[in-house]
């Protein structure tokens, strides 16, 4: 072979195995780039339903606290239902985009790294508005469900003794049901509070049975005074946790309104930018 044929040969074997892991590197960044593109675009369903279902439960929590002060309004619990397994059938969507962006690359001195750890971060922002969406939205239902019943008291009963034996049945109903409930940890206090005041409710239906069944004037006197106390008081604590609950709602509704669609909006420009580039 020629001298110069053969310089040829090896300026050109040398020029391939320089480039050879450039081209190799810049291939499995775009590989890293479609994946996670493709994790991007299977998340926007679900970007776009929690901005929805968290305006609805927002509606839902609002209408359940005014069924509760007007026994006239009924809430829509298949309503409530119906948005909770939305949030879950998401919650499980979402789970496995994590998983698929588990294994990729998330060097952050590269691009596709960062980008590979926004993508992330995003994901589980949404995993983890749906989760608190779904405990609000249980927790709010589950308290109307538990309260309607006071709202459905029927007292127009002969005796004084059977007013007491009704009203023993309520609040015991209603104490059992709170205590079934698990609370938010965020509204653990307000509703131990709840619970409290309705073992109040109880204590006093027992007490109100014993003086109608000793035909005990002052103690049924006494027991009707702290019906009144106990009642203002109850409804005071009823108003704190919808309060409470009402708060939470609207700072969901921010958190997917603020820092999850500043997010959301910075990696689509630079998920375009990276493969436009």
């Amino acid at each position: 072979m020629p001298a110069v044929c053969l310089l040829f040969a090896l300026s050109a074997a040398s020029i391939l195995l320089l480039y050879t892991p450039a081209l190799a590197s810049e291939q499995a960044a775009m590989e890293t780039l479609d994946k996670v593109s493709g994790a991007f675009n299977a998340a926007e369903p679900f970007y776009e339903q929690l901005i929805e279902i968290a305006t609805e439960v927002a509606e839902d929590e609002e209408a359940a606290e005014n069924a509760l002060q007007d026994s006239e309004e009924e809430l829509d619990v298949e309503a409530f239902e119906a948005d909770i397994q939305e949030l879950r059938d998401i919650v499980d969507q979402l789970e496995e985009l994590r998983s698929e962006l588990s294994g990729l690359p998330d060097d952050i001195s590269t691009s596709e790294g960062k980008t590979v750890q926004a993508t992330r971060e995003y994901i589980a922002m949404l995993n983890n508005m749906a989760l608190d969406l779904i405990e609000l939205a249980q927790y709010s239902m589950d308290i109307y469900l538990a309260l309607i019943i006071l709202e459905e008291m029927d007292v127009d009963v002969p005796g004084l003794q059977e007013m007491a034996e009704v009203l023993w049945d309520i609040t015991n109903e209603t104490l059992e049901r709170l205590e079934d409930i698990k609370a938010p940890v965020y509204l653990e206090t307000t509703h131990q509070e709840l619970i409290k005041r309705m073992t109040e409710f109880n204590d006093l239906a027992v007490d109100f049975y014993k003086g109608a069944e000793l035909d005990d004037p002052l103690r049924i006197n006494s027991c009707i005074q702290r019906l009144g106390y106990i009642g203002r008081m109850f409804e005071k604590c009823e108003e704190n946790l919808m309060g409470d609950i009402d708060l939470q709602s609207r700072q969901a509704e921010s958190r997917i309104s603020g820092p999850i669609t500043l997010l959301h909006d910075e990696l689509a420009k630079n998920i375009s930018l990276l493969k436009a580039g």
